[in-house]
């Protein structure tokens, strides 16, 4: 008789290999989210037409990851 899989209650969860050291599996979170956070700056930086800046009115990368 098979017994089912219990399943998470919420959300997913990011499983890493059990034989990795604690320093290599922050190391590998640490770059998702890096990779999460240029991913974000970078659509933010290619959407940057639309808002206007009333000081000098270019919006520059600083604007960009401070007003958005």
């Amino acid at each position: 008789m098979r017994q089912a899989i219990p399943q998470p209650s919420v959300g997913r969860v990011l499983h890493t290999p059990a034989d990795l050291l604690p320093l290599r599996r922050l190391i590998a979170r640490l770059g998702i989210v890096l990779f999460l956070l240029c991913g974000v700056i970078a659509i933010l930086w290619f959407d940057r037409d639309e808002p206007v800046d009333h000081h000098d009115g270019d919006i520059s990368f600083s604007d960009v990851v401070y007003l958005r």
